[in-house]
């Protein structure tokens, strides 16, 4: 699913009116009634809701969205009021959904300047907000910052925000005053701003509205990024053929575990098996020997020279894929053997956890990795790669940079998982939750990767379509164990179901 620019939104808007053939009011009346719908499925408005429901209307085309909601709203039995912003001269459908406005409807109109102290959120039972939208260019400052701030404040019930958090830009860095909302109704197609950790606050949780737009308008678009959904990745699974074999499925291998970390090592060496690969082996120290060989019995076990350490990898020609990283530690003659991979390796490798802290410190390896290698970051490790950032907003740029300078596909870790591709081209996942936010997580999903290399897939298809697994085994997990309770041997335990609903979706 595409995520566009403010100006693109607009387009499509206008080229749906024209193939449609609805006009401006009536492409607005559509969408607040998939509105209306919307905020009924959140469960924040009741049948039993019996107080009032004020809709805090801007003068553009946001607030008119908000004026038409208002209007359904109150013929369907509730009780609507609006305050009515005047912010700029109205927009031609702003004033005929203010125009069409039953006399039922408390209304109010606050000027610039107003008291906002007579202005009470008393007896209100949800707060529908529709000030600002998506053509929101610079910061709010001045008096209507004051009313978002106002609103921030003094409000004591919900608070659901029309398209984005009014203040929140679309695809900007935010400044400046923000609504905080608990949830947000975004229109026809996601916002960039909705996928980053520093607008959480303001953006609560959201769903997207469909509004109907032309599919064909929205095709002729570049954009900003993509928003994998289960219809975008459902295509990149490939099915088995009856006389494939574990030859044909490729051999992964999978470099971890140190004295104290060789679980990282089961972990990804298990996750790999899961995700299809038709041999895995693990190279490991000594001391990770026993582990492997009686908690994974069908993989392979390739054991280090060293008892605690990696310190030296052999040939690595017999393997489809390789990961390093999982539980590696950081001893000097794990680095020189890091140092001695990159010299022979002429295929993609995946490199995580301390694999990427070694690159970290030897910032003039990274361009001698194979192009088109993945790395899996958090954003800490990303930071120590990279730079420190304060918004993840940044990250995104930076991420977007170092993808296509170095020919990398970089996996950036966390809620809305982004992946980046050396083609300039961004994917923020859809699938996970707070659950797998637990040690181990992302030691399987290298290991689901590499499994997914090792069988064929490209390295940019093997990134998004494991990191989709990953989450949503882990929705899985968390559907069953409870978010609090999960842990990575859950991921890996509801992999195969991850697999049977993608491929069975409908």
């Amino acid at each position: 699913m595409k995520i566009l620019s403010a100006n693109d939104i607009k387009a499509v808007d206008l080229a749906t009116m024209e193939v449609q053939q609805l006009t401006s009011p009536e492409l607005m009346d559509r969408a607040a009634h998939a509105l209306v719908d919307g905020l009924a499925e959140t469960s924040l408005l009741k049948p039993t809701t019996t107080g009032r429901i004020l809709f805090l209307c801007g003068n553009g085309n946001n607030g008119g969205d908000g004026l038409a909601m208002a209007r359904i709203l109150q013929s369907r039995g509730f009780q609507s009021s609006v305050w009515h912003a005047q912010i700029g001269q109205p927009s031609a459908d702003n004033q005929l959904m203010k125009d069409q406005l039953p006399n039922e409807v408390e209304y109010r109109v606050i000027e610039k300047g107003d008291d906002l102290s007579h202005f009470s959120f008393d007896q209100v039972e949800l707060v529908v907000d529709a000030l600002f939208g998506v053509g929101l260019s610079r910061p709010v400052s001045g008096y209507w910052a004051t009313l978002i701030e106002h609103c921030n404040t003094n409000k004591k019930c919900p608070l659901i925000a029309i398209d984005l958090p009014s203040g929140l830009p679309a695809e900007q860095a935010a400044t400046g005053e923000i609504i905080q909302a608990d949830y947000t109704l975004c229109i026809g197609l996601p916002k960039l701003n909705l996928l980053f950790a520093e607008n959480d606050s303001y953006v609560g949780n959201w769903s997207l509205i469909d509004i109907g737009l032309d599919p064909l308008a929205i095709e002729q678009h570049h954009p900003l990024a993509y928003y994998n959904t289960k219809d975008d990745i459902r295509p990149l699974l490939r099915s088995r053929r009856r006389f494939e074999h574990k030859g044909t499925f490729g051999h992964a291998g999978i470099i971890a575990g140190s004295h104290g970390k060789v679980g990282a090592a089961i972990l990804s060496v298990r996750a790999a098996l899961r995700s299809g690969a038709g041999l895995v082996t693990a190279h490991v120290p000594g001391c990770g020997y026993a582990l492997i060989q009686t908690t994974v019995p069908e993989a392979m076990c390739e054991v280090d020279d060293h008892g605690y350490a990696i310190s030296r990898v052999g040939s690595i020609d017999h393997y489809a894929a390789l990961a390093i990283g999982p539980g590696i530690g950081q001893n000097p003659l794990t680095i020189n053997a890091l140092d001695d991979l990159l010299k022979r390796i002429d295929k993609p490798v995946v490199v995580d956890a301390d694999g990427l802290n070694i690159l970290a410190q030897n910032p003039g390896w990274l361009s001698r990795l194979p192009k088109h290698s993945i790395l899996t970051p958090h954003p800490g490790e990303f930071d120590r790669l990279f730079g420190s950032h304060h918004l993840h907003f940044r990250r995104w740029k930076t991420a977007l940079e170092n993808a296509s300078k170095l020919g990398l596909v970089i996996v950036l870790k966390g809620a809305y998982t982004s992946i980046y591709s050396p083609d300039g081209t961004t994917y923020f996942n859809s699938s996970g939750n707070p659950g797998m936010g637990t040690a181990g997580s992302g030691d399987v999903l290298t290991g689901i990767i590499t499994g997914l290399l090792a069988q064929g897939y490209h390295p940019l298809t093997a990134a998004r379509l494991g990191v989709y697994l990953h989450g949503l085994a882990g929705d899985l997990a968390a559907e069953h164990e409870e978010q609090e309770a999960t842990i990575a041997r859950d991921i890996i335990a509801y992999l195969g179901k991850a697999f049977k609903q993608l491929r069975n979706a409908s």
